[in-house]
Parts: C-alpha cells; sequence; structure tokens
C-alpha cells in the first residue's frame, strides 16, 4: 500500500509526523506499506512546518497512491501558511476529490478535515477534526463527532494534533490486523484506546433471519405466538415488556424496530469473563454501526440493522473475529 502524506507551508509538524511514525513502524513488522511524504504537483519538495521546522517530500503527490494523508495546520491564523491556504488557492481539494474519485482512501488529520469538506467528500457524512474547527466542519455539511477517529470507509478523519497516532494505529489495524497496531502502539508508549485485537478468541453466528423488537406496556401479557417462535427473547421491566423475535414468526406489528439480525457468540461463556460486548462494540462502534446487545445466561448476541450486516461482518472479521 502506497501511502501518501501531502505536506505544505505551515503544515503542522505532528499532524505529519505522528501518522508516518505508526506506518513505518508496522512496516517493520512487516505491514506491505510504503508512507511517503509529497508535495503537490509544482511545488518546491521542502516545505517550512508550522513551528519552524523544515521538512522535505520524497517526490511530487502520485497518481498511484492508495491512501491519501491530509495533515492540518495554521487554522486559527488565516493570514498565515497553512491548511486555509490550500484551501482557498483549490489545489488541494481539487487532488483530494480526484484521489477519492480513483479509489483511493482519503484519512485526515487535524484540520485536515476541512480539505476533505472543501473536496465535497464529507456532506452528511460522519466526520471529526480539531476542536477548534468543529463547528465549521459541521457548517461545511458534516455530521460532526468529537471523536479521537471517525471511520467512513473509504474516509477516515481524525481529531486533534497527536490523533495522528490513533488514525495510524486504526488504519494498520484495520488492514493489518490489530495485533500489529498493539504492537506499535506498545513500541510507541502510546496510550491507545482504539479497538485492539480480541482479548480472547471468539467466534460469532449469523442467524439467518431477520428478528423484529416489540415494545409493550409493563403490565401486559406476554403474546400466545411467542411460545412457538424459533427465536426469542423477552424481557419484563418495572417500565416495559420487551420482546425480539425471529420476524417471520410473528404477525405485523405497528410500531415494531426493525428488521434485525443477530450476531451471537459461540458460547457458552464463563459468567467471569471481561470486556467481550466492549470489545466486539468497539469497532462498530468507530464504523458508525448501532447495536442493540443481548445477553442470555450462556452468552451474548449483538443485533445490527439488516442493512449493516455486510459492513459489520467486515468490521469484526478486519477487527480479528471469526464469523460463520
Amino acid at each position: 500500500m502506497l501511502a501518501e502524506i501531502v505536506i505544505f507551508d505551515g503544515v503542522d509538524e505532528l499532524d505529519v509526523i505522528g501518522v508516518h511514525e505508526v506506518l513505518a513502524r508496522a512496516r517493520r513488522l512487516g505491514a506491505e506499506l510504503e508512507p511517503r511524504l509529497v508535495v503537490l504537483p509544482q511545488r518546491s519538495r521542502t516545505v517550512t512546518a508550522a513551528h519552524g521546522v523544515r521538512l522535505w517530500a520524497e517526490s511530487a503527490l502520485s497518481q498511484s497512491a492508495d491512501l491519501l494523508v491530509i495533515p492540518g495546520g495554521g487554522w486559527s491564523l488565516p493570514q498565515s501558511a497553512g491548511i486555509r491556504r490550500e484551501i482557498d488557492s483549490g489545489e488541494l481539494p481539487a487532488a483530494v476529490a480526484r484521489a477519492h474519485q480513483r479509489g483511493a482512501i482519503i484519512a485526515s488529520v487535524c484540520t485536515g478535515a476541512m480539505a476533505l469538506a472543501a473536496a465535497g467528500l464529507l456532506q452528511g457524512r460522519r466526520a471529526t477534526t480539531h476542536r477548534s474547527a468543529l463547528a465549521a466542519l459541521g457548517a461545511a455539511g458534516a455530521i460532526t463527532v468529537p471523536d479521537r477517529v471517525v471511520d467512513q470507509g473509504s474516509l477516515v478523519t481524525s481529531g486533534g494534533v497527536t490523533s495522528g497516532l490513533d488514525l495510524g494505529l486504526h488504519l494498520v489495524g484495520r488492514d493489518y490486523g490489530w495485533t500489529m497496531a498493539a504492537q506499535v502502539a506498545r513500541d510507541l508508549e502510546h496510550p491507545w484506546v482504539g479497538a485492539e485485537a480480541p482479548a480472547t478468541t471468539l467466534h460469532l453466528v449469523v442467524f439467518d433471519h431477520d428478528l423484529d423488537i416489540l415494545r409493550l406496556g409493563p403490565q401486559e401479557e406476554i403474546p400466545d405466538w411467542v411460545q412457538s417462535a424459533s427465536w426469542v427473547s423477552v424481557t419484563r421491566t418495572p417500565q416495559e415488556l420487551s420482546i425480539v423475535y425471529a420476524t417471520a414468526d410473528g404477525p405485523h406489528q405497528p410500531g415494531a424496530s426493525g428488521p434485525w439480525r443477530a450476531l451471537s457468540v459461540e458460547g457458552p461463556l464463563e459468567h467471569d469473563v471481561i470486556g467481550v460486548l466492549a470489545q466486539l462494540s468497539r469497532p462498530l462502534a468507530i464504523a458508525g454501526i448501532p447495536i442493540f446487545v443481548i445477553s442470555t445466561f450462556d452468552t451474548d448476541h449483538l443485533l445490527v440493522r439488516s442493512a449493516d450486516l455486510a459492513p459489520a461482518i467486515a468490521c469484526l472479521t478486519g477487527a480479528g473475529y471469526e464469523i460463520s
């Protein structure tokens, strides 16, 4: 994977170096990664970063990068060199749009996300940036999320300056495994809170049929048809009677939520196992996939909307879980 990181006058040093070092360390561990600093065509190979460090680019931006990383810098200083000036020139947003159109993954660090927005890529998409630019990102049409990393498949944004480390680790984990990403984090002595490798090997089984979720009043009777449902979970609390059931096994219920599909952890699980749901839900949360959780005596069941089943399977498989 050719990973090109665009540098320019006024770029923030740590925006560049953080993600570059993570990718370079992953390469040493065997990842097929080639991180490279580049400049826009017809630009000087040497740039002066925001705090005076001189950075040298290996080449001009190519047309073959698999991953294009856009750092930020200088957003709060509009009269200075930096990401605002690059956006205003139009060259950087145009290059980002072309790279995305030909299939490259586009990632940003800090206020580099504003270039993605200027390229028209974040309209109606979840994204993050430095807190000083969140309002501007929202005004540009993005759905702002104050997370360290927001993964939207071919578009991955990260928050403030140091989140470049988290961005790099997330990209390594997503493409080369969370075990490798966790090793890089340990080598950097970085307290990473990403979707690390599973603490225990888990196998999940996909239920073949759609499910619905029905809410009844706390004093209502359990419907007779529930007794013969092939997949059903009934929970009564002082606030509600909640029934999850195979859609085909019950009559149409106005107001029921669905359709959902179940990803069930192969059990039985010991009751003192820690962190199963936390680790399973983390990569799904990063990918923006909502879940509904049911725990039984033997195991845990993650429900995702039927339309999200394929991306959820891809997400969990990429995080190191086995699914059948």
